[in-house]
């Protein structure tokens, strides 16, 4: 079902232009690993780049987030 059960840890965090007051900002993830753990049958290890812009579609941070997410 795509839930998440544990952020893992969250790496590769770069800020790379200020985010002002009254900024609309949104995010797109991209699936950068994906696979089963093995000694969990009903859970999965993912890792997910998040790359957030700002309104004028100028990337203003970054981030990898590692985690445990419940299979379907």
């Amino acid at each position: 079902n795509g839930t998440v059960k544990a952020v893992l840890c969250i790496d590769n965090v770069n800020f790379s232009v200020p985010v002002k007051v009254l900024d609309r900002i949104y995010v797109k993830t991209e699936v950068i690993m994906s696979s089963k753990l093995l000694a969990l049958k009903f859970e999965n290890i993912g890792t997910l780049l998040h790359r957030v812009y700002n309104q004028h579609d100028v990337q203003v941070c970054s981030f990898e987030r590692t985690l445990i997410f419940l299979n379907k």
